[in-house]
């Protein structure tokens, strides 16, 4: 009877010890929970590891300067079939409260940053040029702007080799800023901020994009860190056909990293006290 239930206990302490293995492995970020002095610069040059203060484990990393932007490493391949929880803790213990950010940086099939500018689209704006566009151009000519961003227009540029089923998404074959965009007779004449740099022959389709830095800050957005841990989190599923999502992977996303933000916006170094922790990028249900 001892025999039985000394081999009974043997299989449960094994069963636990696999499903504890099995609960490590789900986070997809190798190194998100502070658990290894070793990683923590590989994330930011700037973090140390705070041992005394943590949400779990050994430690937790902490930032002590202005502007910290710190990456996880590893490119993490996605499934758009599936669905994806990013997560965080973050903890401010200096003077000054900065903001945080936590989100991903997408990446094609090739491993190159998928950004705004090739995403984000204007509604409505496709159409084709009107004559011959050369390199050294300045000026274009499209047969209709009428849906044509023009409030500010150095907020925007033109991407060439558009697809009105927006299939060309990251569309990296695009011009400069635009300056100036007016209506000459039956067509429209675009001056950009700086030359072509090759040649586009009329009919080609063009679409108008937006410029926009930074990343998909999907989980945290220009938060103020609190004085007690505080977790942030959001669900991704699936690819958006265009624009930059905070819910969908961006178009032609292959690759994901984490990213980090700390501090931002702070105004000294010596204020500057932050920590986060159990950085998790994990596959979970699908929501019903």
């Amino acid at each position: 009877m001892k025999s039985i239930t000394f081999e009974l206990m043997l299989g449960f302490a094994a069963l636990t010890l696999i499903a504890g293995n099995a609960a490590a492995a789900e986070n997809l970020i190798k190194d998100g929970n502070a658990e290894d002095a070793s990683t923590i610069k590989k994330w930011h040059k700037n973090l140390t590891m705070n041992t005394e203060d943590k949400v779990s484990g050994k430690g937790s990393y902490q930032g002590s300067t202005k502007d910290i932007w710190a990456y996880s490493q590893e490119f993490i391949e996605i499934d758009p079939a599936k669905t994806y929880k990013l997560s965080g803790s973050f903890k401010s213990i200096g003077k000054d409260k900065g903001h945080c950010y936590l989100g991903l940086v997408m990446y094609d099939a090739k491993k190159r940053p998928v950004s705004r500018n090739c995403i984000t689209c204007k509604d409505g704006s496709q159409t084709k040029l009107a004559t011959d566009a050369k390199t050294g151009d300045t000026v274009i000519k499209l047969a209709d702007c009428s849906k044509w961003y023009t409030k500010t227009p150095a907020r925007t540029i033109v991407a060439f080799g558009a697809k009105e089923d927006f299939s060309d998404l990251p569309n990296t074959d695009l011009s400069a800023p635009i300056d100036k965009l007016e209506k000459q007779g039956d067509i429209y004449e675009v001056t950009l901020k700086a030359p072509l740099k090759k040649n586009y022959p009329a009919g080609t389709e063009v679409r108008q994009h937006f410029l926009g830095g930074g990343y998909q800050y999907c989980a945290a957005s220009y938060k103020q860190v609190p004085a007690e841990w505080t977790k942030y989190s959001a669900l991704i599923k699936g690819i958006d056909q265009k624009g930059p999502s905070n819910k969908q992977f961006w178009p032609g996303t292959k690759y994901v990293r984490a990213i980090v933000i700390l501090n931002y916006q702070a105004k000294k170094d010596q204020d500057c006290q932050t920590l986060f922790d159990d950085i998790v990028f994990e596959e979970v249900p699908a929501e019903k």
